[in-house]
């Protein structure tokens, strides 16, 4: 039955007794239904809908939130994923032997929850507990992602490395556990402006995240910075706000990143007898720390004819005591980055831009690299496994059996040695010494230091810099967004060169930037090899003689680039398209590696390191379940082929053919090229089943 007719006649009944002159009906039935069509057009404003019990649409995933008595809310989210990845020559660029190929079935399982108390009563989460747990695996492999801490053993005086064990099961772990604080809440008044406190283990990021990021673990090995496990967040705490509403807003953000001074077992434990001036005493002491302190001031400005404008000012402080370079706690670092980002968008228009500088300072100490070792093949104890020292060799003119030899620990040799207090490479510790423990016969041993015992003390000064950007235009009618990105970071040579020990200079400018937990991959122009898994393979510039080092995070690189994302709503799939170029910032030597020289040649290497290809794609299945899949080509240029031989992996390397490495000759009398670095492209894929709720 039509309800609209009925109410229609009803209402014509009473407007035709109620008026004194009746009017035409079909001029009152004409208003009447323009009256209801009114109401019943309001009413449908304001008229709650019914929520479906399942939500259909493949864009939103289900979400689990539980309320309770007291204003208590319980939300529980999470997600699984399941990877096949594939990659070739993505260590060396080397395809030599079939080596350098890898294949591996990757597993993830996330589960969070939050608790929030208040949301009715003060508009906002007035006491919110956060917690997330992690558990990670790779197929058939237990020693990827929980792992024991390197340790040392003394044997015989001699302090040997233990290396890190696995843990042979898939044990699961807090990634994120902690509490903010609406404060708000705590006020008698209203205030206009918001105002958070956050403490726990929580992600955080300066801007992009490239002074200051997310990426625990990208530690570099060759400065006296620290970088904690990849598997969990730092201890933070973090005080954001508003000083003018939807204006001007903060952020103070403190990390413990790590402490060695939590009790008497740390504070007293001998660990700083290879610093000269500690030798007596050596003991670690107290306050030796490793803070992170982040501010940032964030602006925002936006009107329709001008656009919208956003804008950070941040500076990161990170003083990091008693850090290791060569040997535990032989240096600090007071690393103090400032810098500025923004982002602008007007229409389909987006720009984005971030600057920083590193200052600050990192104290070098003066150390003594001598050291107790155990060594086999002594003249006359070649069988044998004995006590030696490292850096003191010992010198005979009538012993010429010993002679030039490493100084074993016996009593007379022992003596000598501790009781030197000089500081001095290659000098003569003692002579005319005699041992029954060498020979009876000779008494003309003379003990020398080795030309590199010492380490001299001396700063390095922190005036890196970097800056990045990107901008992108969305096409709507074709569903596309096209990007273009540019950015450079300064690089340097090796800081602590062998070379420093005998300079009188005691202060250095070292112009490579440094990031902290660095991991930026690219915002609107991605990267998949070379800054997102920083596969690149990039060696630090590098003289003849000294110790190579490698360094694949934003650093001594120059890189523009050009992506597309293209959409299609009605079959719920989202692809992209990258290319990037990348260039050396810090000029490098070339590299010959032939039957007669194995070492750095006399000419400079080209700097174009080479052009990576990506592409993606994200297919909704169903509503969070999603097929994710990935392929990368990082096609070498000319630096590789300039460097071509160079050994992957720390080693001393000199003009002439010694370099230091676990190769074997062949027949021809050349070390095989695995291991090295060649120029074959690196590929990479993968295909994933990811599901969120």
């Amino acid at each position: 039955m039509n309800t609209k007719l009925i109410t229609l006649s009803f209402l014509c009944c009473i407007a035709s007794n109620a008026m004194p002159e009746t009017p035409a009906t079909e001029n009152v039935a004409s208003a009447l239904h323009a009256e209801l069509d009114r109401i019943e057009s309001e009413c449908a404003k304001v008229a709650p809908q019914p929520t479906p019990l399942v939500d259909s649409s493949k864009a939103n995933g289900p979400a689990f939130v539980f309320k309770g008595a007291r204003d208590l809310e319980m939300s529980l989210d999470g997600s699984a994923k399941t990877e096949y990845v594939r990659s070739w020559n993505t260590a060396t660029l080397n395809s030599a032997g079939g080596i350098d190929r890898a294949a591996s079935y990757n597993a993830n399982v996330e589960l969070g929850t939050n608790v929030a108390y208040g949301k009715e009563k003060y508009g906002k989460a007035a006491l919110r507990f956060f917690l997330r747990s992690r558990l990670q695996y790779q197929a058939g492999r237990f020693d990827k992602v929980l792992v024991t801490n390197p340790s040392t053993v003394k044997i015989n005086n001699a302090v040997l490395p233990v290396p890190g064990a696995s843990l042979n099961a898939t044990v699961p772990w807090y990634k994120h556990a902690g509490a903010e604080l609406y404060l708000n809440s705590l006020f008698d008044h209203e205030v206009a402006t918001d105002h958070f406190v956050k403490v726990g283990l929580f992600e955080y990021e300066v801007s992009r995240g490239i002074a200051y990021g997310s990426g625990y673990g990208t530690a570099k090995d060759y400065l006296g910075i620290y970088s904690g496990s990849q598997n969990f967040s730092p201890f933070g705490i973090l005080l954001s706000g508003e000083m003018i509403k939807d204006r001007l807003g903060y952020e103070f953000y403190f990390a413990r990143l790590e402490e060695k001074s939590a009790d008497y077992k740390q504070t007293s434990a001998y660990t700083k007898k290879h610093i000269v001036g500690e030798r007596a005493a050596g003991r670690a002491g107290s306050g030796n720390c490793n803070d992170v302190f982040a501010g940032t001031l964030k602006s925002k400005h936006g009107s329709d004819r001008f656009g919208d404008l956003k804008s950070n000012l941040f500076i990161v402080f990170n003083n990091a005591v008693d850090q290791q370079i060569e040997f535990a706690n032989d240096s600090q670092s007071k690393l103090v980055t400032v810098g500025s980002s923004l982002e602008y968008e007007k229409g389909n228009f987006e720009l984005g831009l971030e600057i920083a500088r590193n200052l600050g300072t990192e104290y070098v100490y003066n150390i003594d690299r001598n050291a107790i070792t155990l060594i086999r093949g002594f003249p006359g104890a070649e069988h044998d496994v004995i006590s030696a020292y490292s850096k003191v060799a010992l010198s005979s003119a009538t012993d010429s059996f010993r002679n030039t030899s490493t100084a074993p620990v016996v009593n007379t040799i022992k003596t000598a040695v501790d009781a030197y207090s000089g500081n001095e490479n290659s000098s003569i510790l003692a002579s005319g010494l005699t041992s029954t423990s060498l020979t009876s016969e000779v008494e003309d041993y003379v003990l020398r230091n080795a030309s590199d015992r010492y380490r001299r003390a001396y700063t390095n000064k922190y005036i890196g810099w970097m800056a990045v950007a990107d901008a992108s235009y969305n096409w709507k009618p074709a569903n596309m967004k096209i990007s273009v990105a540019a950015g450079h970071a300064s690089g340097d040579e090796n800081p602590h060169t062998t070379r420093k020990d005998s300079e009188t200079t005691k202060e250095y400018d070292y112009s490579g930037f440094v990031g902290i937990n660095e991991n930026y991959p690219g915002k609107r122009v991605k990267s998949i090899l070379a800054l997102d898994a920083r596969k690149l393979q990039t060696p630090l510039t590098n003289q003849a003689g000294e110790m190579q080092y490698f360094d694949n995070s934003f650093t001594d690189m120059t890189f523009v680039g050009t992506g597309i994302v293209w959409r299609l709503p009605k079959r719920d799939l989202e692809c992209t398209a990258n290319a990037l170029a990348y260039w050396k910032d810090q000029r490098s030597w070339s590299y010959v590696y032939t039957v007669s020289t194995d070492g750095y040649g006399s000419t400079p290497a080209r700097r174009y390191y080479g052009l990576e290809l990506n592409s993606t794609f994200v297919l909704k299945l169903l509503p969070g379940l999603s097929l994710n899949g990935s392929a990368a080509v990082l096609i070498p240029g000319g630096f590789y082929y300039d460097v071509k031989g160079l050994p992957v992996g720390s080693g001393v390397i000199d003009t002439a053919q010694t370099v230091q490495s676990e190769d074997q000759a062949n027949n021809t009398g050349v070390a095989p090229a695995v291991g090295r670095l060649g120029t074959d492209p690196q590929v990479a894929l993968s295909l994933a089943l990811q599901y969120k709720f």
